[in-house]
């Protein structure tokens, strides 16, 4: 018996080339993979999500939630997959998703919200650094936006 478990051909091919699979996982037909740069989903169509634009993931009841955007400057999305044997995915997404993040500050703006500034770069890239601003308020005035642009502002100053 091997310590080192390959994954199987058919997983490999899902990986972009030069990507390392770190696990997967298969169940009813769907395929699960976390590479060293990216969450590939199989179901209910082939998706590549780098880990950098994955804003959150959770994994509850035999689900991975999946909240990001495919691509940059893509509306954000929402992806579920059912997990029956999950493996250690759940376990890499997490770690993964994680240290994509460079920085990440809450701002109050309202009494009962706030917007929080995160800046992400891809594991072990050395590219350009992606800011996204998340709006935790039912309200969006120019006021919140002016006040959300001000926020950013004394936020990049102190960064210096």
């Amino acid at each position: 018996m091997s310590v080192f478990r390959r994954e199987p051909a058919f997983v490999r091919a899902i990986v972009g080339p030069g990507e390392r699979v770190l696990d997967w996982c298969e169940d009813a037909g769907a395929v699960v993979v976390a590479s060293d740069r990216a969450l590939y989903l199989s179901a209910p169509e082939p998706l590549r999500l780098p880990w950098d634009l994955i804003q959150n993931a959770t994994f509850e009841s035999e689900v991975l939630t999946v909240e990001g955007r495919a691509a940059r400057g893509q509306p954000l999305r929402t992806w579920r997959v059912r997990l029956l044997a999950p493996r250690r995915v759940p376990d890499v997404v997490h770690e993964r998703v994680r240290a994509s993040i460079l920085a990440s500050h809450h701002v109050n703006l309202v009494s009962e919200g706030g917007a929080r500034f995160v800046a992400r770069r891809a594991p072990g890239a050395s590219g350009p650094v992606s800011w996204t601003v998340t709006f935790r308020s039912e309200e969006h005035t120019s006021e919140l936006q002016s006040r959300v642009d001000i926020s950013y502002a004394v936020f990049c100053l102190k960064k210096k």
